[in-house]
């Protein structure tokens, strides 16, 4: 049976207007406060990137169906590109870090 959407018994608006008098609290404002900081160390990312690169290497080197393994690479490397950029961005950065300390 479906819903009729046409006549809610709460509308987004008075919603919104309990919410700013505070009358209800906003769960989604909580969830941010009460989130911790998230970090992706480049060691880990590193050894993240490396350990998937050797696993679609056993699939490639396993799989009877070259073409299937082939399309899968390519879109799991296609996934990890940005992850591949901020690893080669961060290698840069310290490199150039690394390089300044002799000038």
């Amino acid at each position: 049976m479906l819903r009729d959407c046409s006549s809610p018994t709460v509308k987004t608006a008075d919603l919104q207007q309990l919410v700013a008098a505070g009358e209800i609290e906003d769960a989604e404002d909580d969830e941010v406060q009460d989130a911790k900081p998230r970090e992706l160390p480049t060691s880990l990312l590193s050894s993240i990137l490396r350990e998937v690169d050797e696993q679609l290497q056993l699939l490639e080197n396993n799989d009877v169906n070259a073409d299937r393994s082939r399309i899968a690479v390519r879109g799991v490397k296609s996934f990890l590109a940005p992850y591949e950029q901020l690893l080669c961005e961060r290698r840069k950065t310290a490199k150039h870090q690394t390089l300044d300390v002799f000038f």
